[in-house]
């Protein structure tokens, strides 16, 4: 047992619930929360358990020598809120459960959710959890394994402004933040980029409230025990079906898509949300720049160089939940990837279009090995320094170890964390939308669940808007989407009296090559 500022660590404290102690510069958050079952290689899931993989693709199956049998990867899982048992976070390697030999999975899944504080609290991290609730109203969107990708930040520094915008100020704010969150990334197939739609997972708990900013007018509502605190499960919006940037900025409107249209009024409610591809031409700027390659920043944090180098594919997905009408909370985050295994191919004049993901048709995207193979390509920076391929058919060896570009190199930026919830209330039932469905119920234990088929959903009852510039509760009456947190002082820099934020593409930056990761990954 660890005792933390008088806090017992892990008590259980019957019923299935422990005491969990999230520490914070100003002191211990306590909090009394479901024991999550959860295995991580130590044991087979329970009898009767349902993946849910109706999609071949969906399946994780050994393809090359030195991969885990099956069973050895249907031995990482977590029993859900809703009760449920799915899929979580492996390591890239494990031992066999059937060789007792050492062996990799040749995908990745980011970083180890356990080492985040909010873990436990969070209820773990169920993959595919808003996937089932959607199956339940007969909407079906199956989701490769490979695509979810875990981000663990802890003990962040808040900030106003966006890092992104080269040389501008950021405003640091003075608290801290821990984040977990779990984004359905696909940077391999046509499928992810047709389908809007992607399950994400964002858990947030900050070191913010009311009494560390005492300014005259501070609301009464978001006392010292409000804070912004958010634990969120749904299949998110990532623009339009469909529709993603592309070509030096213009719009494919014409690829094969499903999903959920944004909302008419979209632009209104502050939502930036999109897909940003590179495309497949000469003409693309990414080919002449290097790949990049990890170094430390300044602040100790990992970063890369050159600052431009690589292709930047960029996902900002749009999760909310709304109550009666309103939306309570909202993210908008961004995740780049730069060096996805795919590229747009709108014209073929680089690659010749072809199919490659042996559906019968032929398809708009091609994987960026195969244009940096292209005779058109050899000699350009991103495409220097390739590896030794073997014999046989170059279209397949894009799905080699070798291959560079994996999707393993990723950045994330929290961007904006917004709430607003008057309710009076914390804990929701949604539909996997993240429509509320009505305040969850209590057991016997005190813990919060859900109807059969609706998702557990935690937003503190606050506001959590910011004066721009000054680290102080705002008594202003804002629109939701006005203010928030916005960014963090992670790879930024001190500039005289400013601090000048990270840059795109470089805040919290993951390198996450291991030994056999190969698309799809």
């Amino acid at each position: 047992m660890v005792i933390i500022d008088g806090c017992e660590h892990g008590l259980q404290v019957g019923g299935g619930k422990i005491r969990q102690c999230i520490k914070f510069p100003s002191g211990v958050r306590v909090k009394e929360v479901r024991l999550v079952e959860d295995s991580f290689g130590e044991k087979d899931p329970p009898a009767g358990t349902d993946f849910e993989e109706h999609s071949e693709k969906a399946r994780y199956k050994p393809t090359l020598a030195g991969e885990c049998s099956i069973e050895t990867h249907d031995r990482y899982w977590v029993r859900a809120s809703d009760g449920r048992v799915y899929r979580t976070w492996h390591p890239p390697k494990a031992i066999d459960v059937k060789t007792g030999q050492p062996c990799h999975f040749g995908h990745e899944h980011g970083d180890d959710p356990r080492n985040s504080p909010l873990y436990q609290w969070a209820g773990g991290v169920p993959f595919g959890i808003a996937n089932h609730a959607a199956m339940v109203v007969n909407k079906h969107r199956h989701e490769d394994h490979f695509g979810h990708k875990v981000v663990v930040q802890n003990d962040w520094e808040a900030a106003l402004g966006n890092p992104p915008d080269d040389g501008k100020p950021i405003f640091p704010l003075g608290f801290r933040c821990h984040w977990l969150s779990k984004v359905h990334q696909g940077t391999h197939s046509g499928d992810a980029l047709g389908n809007n739609e992607h399950e994400y997972q964002n858990n947030t708990m900050c070191d913010d409230g009311a009494q560390r900013h005492p300014d005259p007018g501070w609301e009464a509502d978001a006392g010292p025990d409000r804070h912004t605190e958010v634990s969120v499960k749904t299949l998110t919006l990532w623009g339009n079906p469909g529709e993603f940037l592309a070509c030096n900025g213009l719009t494919p409107t014409a690829f094969p898509g499903e999903g959920t249209p944004l909302p008419p009024n979209f632009k209104e409610l502050g939502v930036d949300s999109k897909r940003e591809i590179k495309c497949a031409k000469i003409s693309e700027g990414w080919l002449y720049k290097e790949r990049p390659k990890e170094v430390v920043s300044e602040t100790g944090h990992p970063d890369y160089m050159p600052a431009d180098g690589g292709i930047d594919e960029l996902w900002k997905p749009w999760s909310s939940v709304f109550v009666g009408g309103s939306q309570i909370f909202q993210s908008s985050a961004y995740y780049v990837v730069r060096n996805p295994a795919r590229l747009y191919n709108p014209d073929g004049s680089l690659v010749a279009k072809r199919d490659v993901d042996g559906d019968g048709k032929v398809d708009d995207w091609i994987p960026t090995l195969e244009v940096c193979l292209s005779e058109g390509a050899k000699g350009l920076a991103a495409c220097q320094g390739l590896p030794a391929f073997p014999g046989g058919d170059p279209t397949s060896w894009w799905r080699l170890p070798q291959s560079p570009f994996n999707g393993t190199f990723r950045v994330i930026h929290p961007k904006s964390l917004l709430l607003e919830n008057a309710s009076g209330q914390e804990h929701f039932c949604t539909d996997y939308l993240g429509k509320s469905q009505g305040v969850a119920s209590l057991n016997g234990e005190g813990v919060p669940g859900c109807p059969a088929g609706q998702i557990l959903q935690t937003v503190a009852a606050t506001r959590n808007h910011w004066i721009s510039g000054r680290a102080a509760w705002g008594p202003q009456k804002l629109k939701l989407q006005d203010k928030g947190i916005t960014g963090s002082t992670v790879n930024s820099k001190k500039v005289g009296e400013q601090v000048i934020g990270s840059g795109y593409g470089h805040e919290w930056v993951r390198f996450f090559q291991a030994e056999g990761v190969h698309a799809p990954n």
